[in-house]
């Protein structure tokens, strides 16, 4: 049922830890269906908090440490790998989480990516990244808007039915659309917020 290494390692339903992408992971639950193939956390308390899972990370170089990671450090990661007739270890997707700018005392800027396999490959891309100051960039790693799109294909980005929606936060912000070739603002749809009227027009980058 629960075997312990003498390395120190547990693994439960196997009589050893399998590596897996590289990883030789000090728990490990191996299953022959679903329900010993899942790990589950169950929260009881009487209040409005929940179950967690912490990733963590410093650079210390042993446990009870809290030096300071660097920028770009990864923090964290939640990888799925997929069996392809050969082995468990080429990935499908992944989730990373990152240091995003300089961290300090109180002071952890962090970005999150998500990553898909295409097909014919084993290893995973970056598709869309939120950074450290919550702007999203899909097909680029340093978006400068709130929603940054980049495709080298003929499609960017198609809306359909009543999904999408543009609004200035502030009382003086006017809503509006800007495209750009080559991270150069070209044209723009303004909507103005004092006399309500919509604009239309090229302009050079901001």
């Amino acid at each position: 049922r629960m075997r312990l290494t003498s390395a120190g390692k547990l693994a439960i339903g196997h009589t050893s830890i399998v590596p897996v992408a590289g990883h030789t992971p000090a728990l490990q639950i191996n299953g022959d269906d679903y329900n010993y193939a899942t790990f589950g956390i169950i929260a009881n308390s009487n209040d409005t908090n929940g179950a967690y899972i912490q990733l963590s990370h410093q650079r210390s170089g042993s446990a009870g440490g809290a030096t300071v990671l660097q920028n770009n450090d990864a923090v964290g990661n939640i990888v799925w790998t997929a069996g392809d007739g050969t082995d468990i270890v080429s990935r499908a997707a992944e989730i990373r989480v990152a240091i995003d700018g300089t961290p300090g005392s109180n002071d952890t800027p962090g970005r999150m990516a998500f990553h898909t396999t295409a097909d014919g490959a084993q290893s995973a891309s970056e598709r869309m990244r939120i950074t450290s100051t919550g702007n999203v960039g899909i097909g680029t790693t340093s978006p400068s808007h709130a929603l940054h799109v980049v495709s080298s294909g003929t499609d960017t980005a198609f809306f359909k039915g009543r999904i999408i929606r543009f609004d200035g936060a502030a009382a003086s912000d006017s809503p509006r659309l800007n495209f750009s070739l080559d991270g150069t603002d070209k044209a723009q749809i303004l909507l103005h917020r004092t006399n309500i009227g919509l604009d239309i027009a090229t302009l050079a980058a901001e």
